[in-house]
């Protein structure tokens, strides 16, 4: 208890008295008193680590953040073998010690935010999990101090290029490799197939450098913002189980139609790039919750887009060229957060719009699209007919909830095909949900009718036709 009565100042002389603050010993003496597992002396103004805190050795979780720590004593940490998590960041440390190796029963390590340049090469963690190296001076990282690690961030380096010593940790789930000034992605990544979450947002990378994220089949998380992308690698659609991913701050012109094999993707960030055209495939991403998309050029959304009604929590499409809203759009929850603004949206969108959700929502019914596996085709002229002679059926188009139109302008196809033949056959819109066929073949057998909405067969196309 007398340990701390004695201090030694930045030049190595000793001096009576406690430099512990009031908060220090107050929090030192409430974990004695109640033999509390987590010890925490964050921000406690602390210019070294008390030698008092060897005598607890009950703490396994010692938190010394946020203080004015220049050097980590051999002395204590020889003596907190049992300690199982340390936080050390934030503090002004420019030398890890050898003596760390004494905490064997180590999990987690934060030395974020010093004064690190390197590692010690003799520093070796057998049981550490999770280690945080971030906002420090490093330009490397030793491979061989633990085989266990799970966990890493080296973000906020001075790191010019991914230290190869990484690929050597095979068990890492989470690497955090952001606001470096990396150009590049070496292909030895192909180590880390059980990656789940990458980060490398803030560095200089381009599209080429990137192919060989690939490979990374496994990830829930990919952040690639702030770099200098102008395409995504077709291999990027293979990351199928990704849950969120980070585009922002690109330069990208557009999405890939292909976005829709991302079938599990939660959230899309994708602001401040150059992109004009939102695919129609977006409409597949049954599980999206966030689509950010401000700041960019485009100027429609595709109907598809308000199929994840019922997914959809927050829209942000500010500063972009849109000038109408699909009818679809009006089915998500009014109480969701979503914005246009700064749209140059045209009469009576920017009115229903002004004039908030509710009304904006409301009134999108006109404009609603026909949906192929709701739409049919019916009448007597589908299934059998007379050659040279003038025969109609008709279209009824539905929405994606089954619902009658009520107007036109669906791009209905309707084509004839028997052998080597193809007709294209007249549609009429009857601009009130329906629409009239008309044909006129002039070769008698059995053809098969299909009836198209955007190129898919709508419901029970193709119809076997038997003209005489």
């Amino acid at each position: 208890m007398m340990r701390d009565l004695v201090h030694k100042d930045e030049k190595g002389g000793f001096h009576f008295g406690s430099d512990l603050s009031s908060a220090a010993r107050a929090r030192m003496k409430l974990c004695e008193k109640d033999q509390l597992k987590e010890l925490n002396l964050k921000e406690v103004r602390m210019p070294r680590v008390p030698m008092r805190i060897t005598e607890y050795t009950w703490v396994t979780d010692l938190n010394l953040s946020k203080n004015n720590i220049k050097e980590l004593g051999d002395k204590v940490i020889n003596s907190l073998g049992h300690i199982q998590n340390l936080d050390i960041s934030f503090n002004e440390i420019k030398e890890l010690p050898d003596s760390l190796n004494s905490l064997g029963a180590l999990h987690t390590l934060d030395v974020s935010a010093n004064a690190l340049h390197n590692f010690s090469s003799n520093l070796k963690f057998n049981r550490l999990r999770t280690l945080s190296v971030a906002k420090n001076l490093l330009k490397d990282f030793p491979s061989s101090f633990t085989s266990s690690l799970t966990s890493l961030d080296i973000s906020s380096n001075s790191m010019n290029s991914v230290p190869s010593s990484i690929f050597n940790h095979s068990l890492l789930k989470y690497l955090d490799l952001s606001s470096n000034k990396l150009t590049n992605f070496p292909p030895q990544i192909e180590r880390l197939t059980g990656l789940e979450t990458l980060l490398m947002g803030n560095n200089q990378l381009t599209s080429g450098t990137v192919a060989s994220l690939g490979v990374l089949v496994n990830l829930k998380v990919l952040n690639l913002s702030e770099n200098k992308l102008d395409n995504l690698p077709p291999v990027f659609y293979q990351l199928v189980k990704l849950e969120k991913l980070y585009l922002q701050v690109n330069l990208l012109p557009n999405l890939s139609d292909e976005i829709g094999n991302l079938v599990n993707l939660e959230e899309l960030y994708i602001a401040r790039n150059q992109i004009a055209v939102i695919p129609e495939t977006i409409g597949k991403l049954k599980k999206l919750r966030f689509i950010i998309a401000n700041d960019n050029k485009v100027k429609i959304l595709p109907h598809e887009f308000g199929h994840l009604y019922e997914t959809l929590r927050k829209i942000n499409f500010d500063n972009n060229q849109i000038q109408s809203l699909p009818g679809e759009f009006g089915w998500i929850n009014p109480g969701i957060e979503f914005s246009f603004a700064n749209n140059p949206l045209k009469s009576p969108f920017i009115q229903w719009y002004q004039e908030g959700p509710l009304q904006l929502l409301n009134n999108l019914s006109p404009y609603l699209e026909a949906w192929p596996s709701t739409s049919y085709a019916e009448g007597e002229n589908l299934s059998s007919g007379t050659i040279r002679t003038g025969n109609s059926f008709l279209i009824k188009a539905f929405d994606m909830r089954g619902k009658p139109r009520v107007n036109g302008g669906d791009p209905f196809r309707v084509l004839a095909k028997m052998g080597e033949m193809e007709e294209s056959l007249i549609v009429k819109d009857n601009k009130d949900g329906t629409y009239t066929v008309f044909y006129n073949l002039t070769e008698p057998g059995t053809w098969q009718v299909h009836v198209l909405f955007k190129g898919q067969e709508t419901k029970g196309s193709p119809f076997t036709l038997q003209l005489r």
